[in-house]
């Protein structure tokens, strides 16, 4: 019996073998990340490389052959902190610019195996439409045949799966995009296997490779089948793990660990035979898992380029080298009272950039960073400095001499030391290399060298190069240094720290000098590059105080103006620039509350009455010049329109989301209207998310789109050009085709991504188009405004967003009050990129916007550069809270009519200087030539500047009135509540009333009264005959209950069956009693926000206990 046994168990472990051996599986063959492969920099001279493995389980020889294919063993393809795709180690196919060779195109070939089922890897690319196509070449395929040819989306890193089920089939990668680079970061190939024995496969590791691991635990590796220990030693790091520190439990192994260092990488390596299966077929291929532990460390400051009783630029900025790599952490760092955060160099990540602009000259600031404003990988914050300096005085005089090389004034055989005569100045420049062509921005020709020595100058009032440092590994130190009297040595006035491969404008304050002085900028291990250097003579440019008031010269409406919107706003103009003062501007008697910018005040008022004469009052010091003198009193008196003659009617369709409109699509509701239609189509739009591509076709003219809220109701998209047969022009989020469009409070986005290019969020191909209160939002190109000249479109108080011309195209467009907001981004971005018609008199011009966005962008971005036609821009009375670049305009395909602005100021409301704009353009044409031009002005005159009023730019033969649409009707004077009956005055101007109850539109209707659930909260919001919102009306159910405006209170909300308490921040503790006194919730700590839907329909108490033991009583019914 015991023999039967044996012979039984001896034929099932043979079957078990044979079965192994000879049935068909697919298995991993390659699984390849390039970590391991000896470095290669592919050339024109060695372009050519070829690689022998070996596949596993087959055993098969794999021979990849590559042309113009670079081996990067510890480089990322992309940077690994935005890319979770990627490990360590890639092939680089170089672009076709770098590795020439005639007739030869970048290739990786992967010689034939027996077997691919199918194929997965991992690419990435520098730029957006760029990545590989993939070949494949069976026994059956008489050439390649393509099998893959999408881009590579997102840029930073995309997987790709194919499937093949091919036998003897090779493989071959091309670039999709010959002049740009791509890499292959990780590749797997499967294929069917027979005849061989199986040998367990890793399934799956915990902790995943890469994690962060403690210094002490387990990490748990499952195979494919039960295993047992086979021999060789298992490793983290340098130490051998105990054999008693490894359990096996059928299929999965633990393996214990301790003893690890903090902030330390660690690599777990598992050799092949290390385990086997129950045929005794040993692991094939060597494991190697990567961890890293907790970094504890906190970052410190090694190095700041700002010492002690520094003086510094208005415009500039200051270096900070940090103990390792760190980012921007929450909080803000603060320069005096402007706020900024910390920019990492793209060339070294201990490197921080504080980038700031605006400062007030011969002025002392605070930089302050709190702890947390920069933290180092793993979150660990920086303890935090402050420290102080003064700026420059403003000194900048005549220009003495300026000097950007070319190829003509600078050859490229220029080597060793060059004096170059400059406008009668000798400029030394020493250990000149490598001059020629090189982009950088605006700039396009450089050369290395160790100093810029310049003359004797009778002085300095500003000082600044443009360089970019020439290399090394860590952070370069750059020296302005003056000549001392012995005239023989220098010593260093200022220190300029920058990334080994970072470019940036220098000003040295410390070059300020009214007499005679001898300047050079020196290096220190790493040569510059140099693009530019720009000297200005020494002058006294203080402002004097004329000791006049400051006066109003003109008004928005004029005294004694009529037809006055009841909803608007007041413009005073003033003889110099102002700041706010004291004392009530009053209308009326109602208070107002100032804008202002520069000359410019702006007093926005509502709820006037038709018909009516006002007088607005400004006191004498309610505004006061730059020296604080007090303006003069003033008064101006107008005339409200007459009360327009409206029909009432609701609007013609609601889109809701949830279902509770008309339609669940904006796209619905533009289908609804007429084609040919002659009569105001009122749409409302319900709070929600609507992911649609809705186009308003031609002829379905005098719509308006009138959303709830504008951060409510948001329609969005992805699509960008090139991708799916979508172009620039028709990847659009929203697209309006019909004149006499109207739209308020909607949020557009495309969310393509920072990497995807083109990628559009609102087209208009429309004239006369007005938008309020709307928010655009994108990256590249977030607005294409028109294609035709003839188009005119107005923009109040919206909020557009983007990277690289947000705002293109043709038309003539007012943008009034808006926000113009620049996204991040590692390189300088543009606003605009007008393509205005030859015939147009106007093209975008922007009225007291305000400029603001990422503090990367600070000083860098530019305004506009020229697309198509002739295009123009002007920007009026703008609030320059980021700064552009200094040229602020620059190259692209075409010469425009004009680039200018007027009144620009700070954040801090100083007039930005405009002395350094660009006025010159050049572009090369289809034929290779290349074309000059200029803009006539960079800056336009006071008389130039008021020509460019709304009216006219925008009234046209037909004297549009293009604010006409965006006025709202006086506000409802009486709304109460009798019993179950609300009702309210009826609002002249208006054509009917949304109804919310508790927050959430219920009803739009004509009527003035409606019955209602008194323990509930109702707003009554009129509306215009073009569907603009006026103000809403509220009554029913106190909605927040408090004391007094320093106590806490709180709001229930009974949309989300919660109470939200008020100044929470005051509260100890509280409690909640029935009607009957019971108390039935004691609650302290974060009491913000209690959810009640455990609680019975009724009254209840709250009784809140503050922090100084103070009790607030509080009431809410829940329903």
């Amino acid at each position: 019996m015991r023999s039967l046994q044996s012979l039984s168990l001896s034929f099932v472990i043979a079957f078990l073998l044979v079965t192994t051996l000879s049935a068909q599986t697919e298995q991993l063959l390659v699984d390849e990340n390039f970590q391991f492969w000896t470095g290669f920099t592919a050339t024109t001279a060695n372009p050519d490389l070829m690689v022998n493995k070996t596949t596993m389980i087959s055993d098969e020889a794999l021979v990849y052959t590559m042309h113009g294919v670079s081996v990067l063993p510890g480089g990322y393809a992309k940077d690994e902190t935005t890319n979770s795709l990627s490990t360590a180690g890639c092939l680089k196919m170089q672009k076709n610019t770098e590795v020439v060779t005639e007739g030869v195109s970048m290739s990786i070939e992967i010689s034939p195996l027996k077997s691919i089922t199918k194929v997965w890897f991992v690419e990435c690319t520098t730029g957006s439409n760029r990545g590989f196509q993939v070949w494949k070449k069976g026994a059956n395929d008489a050439d390649w045949v393509s099998i893959h040819n999408a881009v590579c989306n997102p840029s930073s890193g995309m997987a790709v799966n194919l499937t093949i089920n091919e036998e003897n089939v090779a493989l071959k990668f091309t670039n999709l995009a010959p002049g740009q680079y791509a890499f292959l970061s990780d590749l797997k190939i499967w294929g069917n296997v027979t005849g061989v024995a199986i040998p367990p496969v890793v399934q799956s590791v915990t902790p995943t490779n890469n994690a962060t691991i403690p210094v002490s635990g387990a990490i748990t590796i499952v195979f494919s089948e039960n295993i047992s220990r086979g021999t060789g030693d298992i490793r983290i790091g340098d130490e051998i793990i105990d054999e008693q520190n490894i359990s096996i439990q059928n299929e999965t192994i633990t393996i214990q660990y301790s003893g690890l260092l903090t902030d330390r990488s660690y690599e777990l390596v598992i050799p092949a035979g290390a385990f086997k299966n129950a045929a005794n077929t040993s692991t094939a291929s060597e494991t190697r898992l990567n961890y890293k532990t907790p970094d504890t460390i906190l970052p410190t400051l090694t190095k700041s380029s700002v010492t002690g009783d520094a003086v510094l630029p208005v415009n500039g900025f200051i270096s900070l080298i940090m103990s390792e790599s760190c980012q921007a952490g929450t909080s803000s760092i603060t320069i005096g009272t402007k706020s900024l955060s910390a920019a990492v160099s793209a060339s070294n990540s201990n490197l921080i950039y504080l980038n700031y602009s605006g400062l007030a000259y011969d002025t002392e600031y605070t930089v302050d960073i709190p702890s947390g404003a920069i933290t180092d990988l793993s979150g660990n914050p920086y303890a935090g400095t402050s420290f102080t300096f003064r700026t420059e005085v403003d000194a900048k005089g005549d220009l003495l001499f300026g000097f950007i090389p070319d190829a003509i004034t600078f050859p490229s055989s220029s080597s060793g030391t060059v004096t170059q005569n400059i406008n009668g100045y000798n400029v030394e420049f020493g250990g000149v290399a490598s001059a020629g062509a090189r982009n950088a921005g605006t700039y396009t020709y450089a050369f290395k060298c160790n100093y810029v020595q310049l003359p004797e100058l009778p002085s300095v009032g500003e000082l600044s190069f443009y360089i970019q440092s020439g290399g090394g590994t860590v952070p370069q130190e750059y020296y302005l240094q003056k000549l001392s009297a012995d005239g023989t040595s220098w010593n260093t006035i200022e220190t300029f720290i920058l990334g080994n491969n970072d470019r940036n404008t220098i000003r040295s304050a410390a070059a300020q000098s009214s007499v005679p002085v001898t300047l050079r900028l020196m290096y220190n291990t790493a040569q510059l590059w140099f693009y530019d250097v720009q000297v200005f003579a020494y002058a006294d440019n203080s402002p004097i105080d004329d000791g006049q008031p400051p006066v109003v010269v003109s008004s928005v409406p004029a005294v004694s103006a009529a037809d006055v919107p009841v909803n608007g706003t007041v413009r005073l103009i003033f003889s110099e620039n102002v700041k706010t003062g004291t004392g009530n501007i009053q209308l009326d008697g109602k208070a107002l509350t100032p804008g202002v910018i520069g000359k410019n005040v702006t007093l926005p008022y509502s709820n006037l009455k038709y018909a009516t004469n006002y007088t607005l009052a400004v006191p004498a010091g309610a505004f006061k010049d730059m020296f604080d003198n007090d303006c003069l009193s003033f008064t101006l008196t107008f005339t409200t329109r007459a009360k327009p003659a409206v029909t009432p009617k609701v609007f013609d369709f609601v889109v809701a989301a949830d279902g509770s409109g008309d339609g669940l699509t904006i796209q619905s509701a533009f289908d609804a209207v007429p084609l040919n239609n002659a009569s105001q189509f009122l749409i409302f739009v319900k709070n929600g998310v609507y992911p649609e591509y809705p186009t308003l076709a031609k002829t379905k003219n005098h719509v308006s789109l009138t959303g709830q809220s504008r951060d409510g109701v948001i329609i969005t998209g992805n699509r960008r050009s090139g991708v799916d047969g979508y172009t620039t022009s028709t990847c659009q989020t929203l697209e309006i085709l019909a004149d006499d469009f109207y739209c308020e409070n909607i949020t557009v986005r495309n969310t393509a991504g920072i990497g995807a290019g083109q990628a559009v969020a609102l087209k208009v191909y429309a004239d006369k188009a007005v938008f309020k209160n709307v928010l655009l939002d994108g990256y590249q190109d977030t607005h294409l405004t028109s294609n035709t000249g003839s188009h005119r479109q107005y923009y109040l108080k919206c909020d557009i967003r983007g990277t690289v011309d947000f705002i293109f195209g043709n038309g003539v467009c007012y943008f009034d009050q808006c926000l113009l907001y620049v996204h991040d981004r590692s390189t300088a971005n543009v606003i605009v990129a007008p393509s205005t018609s030859a015939t147009n008199t106007y093209g975008y011009v922007f009225s007291d916007c305000t400029i603001d966005g990422a503090g990367s962008q600070d000083g860098v971005y530019n305004l506009g550069r020229p697309w198509q036609n002739e295009p123009r821009t002007v920007y009026l009375n703008t609030k320059m809270s980021i700064l552009p670049a200094s040229g602020a305009w620059i190259n692209m395909s075409a010469i425009p009519a004009l680039f200018a602005e007027y009144g620009s100021v700070n954040a801090s409301g100083y007039p930005v200087d405009l002395s350094q704009r660009n006025r010159f353009f050049s572009y090369t044409d289809a034929g290779n030539n290349v074309i000059t031009g200029s803009s006539p002005v960079a800056v336009l005159t006071e008389t130039e500047a008021a020509t460019y009023t709304r009216e006219s730019v925008l009234a046209g033969a037909d004297s549009w009135d293009a604010g006409r649409k965006t006025e709202t009707t006086s506000a409802i004077q009486r709304i109460g509540i009798n019993g179950g009956l609300m009702s309210w005055d009826a609002v002249d101007g208006a054509i009917c009333y949304v109804i919310a109850k508790d927050g959430e539109p219920e009803l739009i209707t004509t009527e003035t009264q409606l019955n209602i659930d008194v323990n509930s909260v109702y707003k009554v919001t009129p509306v215009s005959e073009f569907g603009a919102l006026g103000v809403p009306a509220e009554v029913g159910l106190t909605a927040v209950h408090s004391v007094a405006d320093d106590l806490p209170g709180l709001k229930y909300n009974a949309v989300r069956d919660n109470l939200e308490f008020i100044r929470a921040n005051l509260i100890q503790g509280i409690e909640i009693y029935s009607a009957g006194g019971q108390k039935i919730l004691h609650k302290t700590g974060d009491v913000s926000i209690i959810p009640v839907n455990g609680l019975s329909p009724g009254f209840y108490l709250v009784k809140i206990i503050t922090t100084t033991n103070q009790k607030v009583v509080s009431r809410f019914i829940r329903k």
